[in-house]
């Protein structure tokens, strides 16, 4: 009888084993999901461009860009931005 309950025992133990694995691996995929997301978000805003002069990001067609001599960008303005930048310079 000693034999029996030590394997009903073992079965037990093995199931909440798995039960306990099988909630880690859970919590994980949840946990992957969550930096995929986060990732997309960083993707897109590194993909934006931002006004140097009022840090509000530039719509398309909106920008103007300042490159260096090897054509390396520096900064984007706003057409206004940079307008009122120039206007300063007078």
């Amino acid at each position: 009888m000693r034999i029996k309950m030590q394997g009903y025992d073992n079965r037990i133990y093995r199931k909440t084993q798995i039960e306990n694995t099988m909630n880690r691996l859970n919590s994980l995929k949840f946990k992957v999901t969550e930096l995929r997301i986060k990732c997309e978000k960083l993707k897109k805003l590194q993909n934006e461009k931002q006004c140097k002069n009022c840090r509000k990001t530039i719509s398309q067609g909106e920008e103007i860009t300042f490159k260096d001599p090897a054509r390396n960008i520096e900064h984007d303005y706003h057409k206004n931005c940079f307008k009122s930048l120039l206007s300063n310079l007078k």
